[in-house]
């Protein structure tokens, strides 16, 4: 008999309002932390891609410093470089501007004169 006697104790504990208020209070504050943990993966998500592109445009300018640094390493890099920068010319070098044709071909046709055309009436 006393085991069903507390049984029943137990019973009226867990159905209990408190009991029921003090766990619905738990499994709130549960909720309120895994909410925020999923808040900061969405974060860490966000910066990962981010950092991830900045990582690969990094990757993109080595490659083209790389580039430069191995074109410098000959004369003719070296070359090319000052000419952009400074804008300078060797001794004896000149400039070549190449003009598109604007001119029309000669005709074929003669074109008379107000005479020749009256005097080839009289004939």
């Amino acid at each position: 008999m006393k085991e069903f006697q507390g049984k029943r104790e137990l019973k009226k504990i867990l159905y209990s309002k408190i009991f029921v208020a003090l766990l619905l209070l738990v499994v709130g504050l549960m909720s309120y932390r895994i909410w925020g943990i999923g808040q900061q993966g969405r974060v860490v998500t966000a910066e990962r891609r981010a950092m991830l592109a900045q990582v690969t445009e990094l990757l993109e300018r080595k490659r083209a410093l790389e580039n430069d640094l191995t074109m410098l390493k000959t004369t003719r890099g070296v070359e090319e470089a000052i000419r952009q920068r400074f804008s300078v010319v060797k001794v004896g070098e000149g400039v070549v501007v190449v003009m598109a044709s604007t001119t029309t071909a000669p005709s074929t046709t003669t074109t008379k004169f107000w005479w020749q055309e009256f005097k080839s009436w009289l004939k």
